[in-house]
């Protein structure tokens, strides 16, 4: 199958976006949240209520993916969810050149978003929140 093919057919599937995540607090053992119930704040931190890092989160746009910012933001409140924080506070976009994999003289530009996951500090899980990472 020749290098076009095969580009063709992966740029019409997408590959998606890759999410690294590097935890930052430990907030003990909370219930599993839904994603839509994840605050998102886009012009910073919430000022009327405390709370704690627990993540940081990169979002990054794969080899031929299509995923734009409402695509990063969806698969970021579903992490979110997931490592049982309360509210997403988005950082910046990121970009990035890099060369496509097929022709390395071509290059290819990716697109991504950082984010940070928060949990509120007052309320029933306020005792469970370690200012540590948990060990690995």
């Amino acid at each position: 199958m020749s290098k076009a093919i095969v580009a063709a057919v992966l740029f019409a599937i997408g590959c998606g976006t890759n999410i690294r995540v590097t935890r930052l607090n430990w907030v003990g053992d909370r219930p599993p949240r839904p994603p839509e119930s994840i605050q998102v704040f886009a012009s910073g931190p919430p000022g009327d209520r405390p709370f704690v890092d627990v993540a940081y989160l990169e979002a990054e746009q794969e080899a031929f993916s299509g995923d734009n910012t409402h695509e990063f933001i969806l698969k970021l409140r579903k992490i979110a969810a997931n490592l049982r924080c309360d509210a997403l506070v988005l950082g910046g976009v990121t970009h990035a050149t890099m060369a496509n994999p097929f022709d390395p003289k071509i290059a290819e530009d990716r697109k991504g978003m950082t984010a940070t996951c928060i949990v509120y500090t007052e309320g029933q899980f306020a005792t469970t929140i370690s200012r540590a990472a948990p060990p690995r």
